[in-house]
């Protein structure tokens, strides 16, 4: 099944490129990562931001969502912290297992250990424990959004403005079900979600509803050091 599923890279500018695949988290996640002459990262949310002002909000990567490479772990009566690198990254098929409807596993969160939580707080911002929305205008200033997007914090709002978009909405766990986890802090990945949908509105979704057992689009990057041969046009890789 891995080697069929299709990998389509569909931006390649002169310094990096990009590319998307569609599959349960975890196929999905290998295949990005590991497949010569693919082989990407998972895309980060400030890169993502810039992949959308480069490529403008019309494009594949503006108009359409995916999952990031950052994460929310959710602490029971505790301030959620969203994280840089997700501790799903270390164990995606065990992430994407616990997932899985199929065999009536309905949860969709992840339990890491106390090393990966502690390693993944070096590098994080508080979180809001209720859904919010935060207005363009305060991207430059707002703490979540300097931390997920950096310095394209304020050209992003921009971009969403020419949209039409004022607001960015934080998604997150319904926290009453937080709260009876039994003290145990646990997991989420983050989808970015894209411009061309009303209800996603380029949101950023750390809830419940996202379930890794499913088809979920996963985005990665290359950046590169030398000019690679220049090719405009969308290519698919398959094994």
């Amino acid at each position: 099944m891995e080697n069929e599923i299709e990998i389509i890279e569909d931006v390649r500018p002169c310094f990096f490129r990009s590319a998307v695949a569609c599959a349960p988290f975890d196929w999905a996640y290998r295949r990005i990562t590991n497949n010569p002459p693919c082989s990407l990262e998972m895309i980060s949310l400030e890169r993502n931001v810039q992949l959308r002002m480069l490529m403008g909000s019309s494009h594949e990567v503006s108009r359409e969502g995916n999952l990031v490479r950052e994460g929310v772990i959710y602490f029971p009566n505790g301030t959620p912290k969203l994280v840089s690198y997700s501790p799903i990254l270390r164990r995606p098929e065990e992430a994407t297992e616990g997932h899985d409807f199929e065999r009536g596993i309905c949860l969709s969160e992840f339990y890491p250990s106390e090393s990966e939580i502690e390693t993944a707080l070096k590098n994080s911002t508080d979180f809001p424990r209720e859904r919010t929305e935060i207005l363009t205008r305060d991207f430059g200033s707002n703490s979540l959004t300097r931390f997920a997007f950096g310095f394209s914090a304020e050209p992003y709002a921009q971009l969403l403005e020419s949209r039409e978009i004022h607001s960015l909405s934080i998604i997150p766990f319904d926290p009453h079900t937080v709260d009876l986890r039994g003290g145990r802090p646990f997991v989420t990945q983050v989808y970015f979600g894209g411009l061309f949908y009303y209800e996603e509105q380029s949101c950023l979704d750390a809830s419940e509803n996202i379930y890794l057992s499913e088809n979920q689009r996963v985005r990665g990057i290359k950046l590169y050091n030398t000019v690679p041969a220049s090719n405009s046009n969308p290519t698919a890789y398959k094994g």
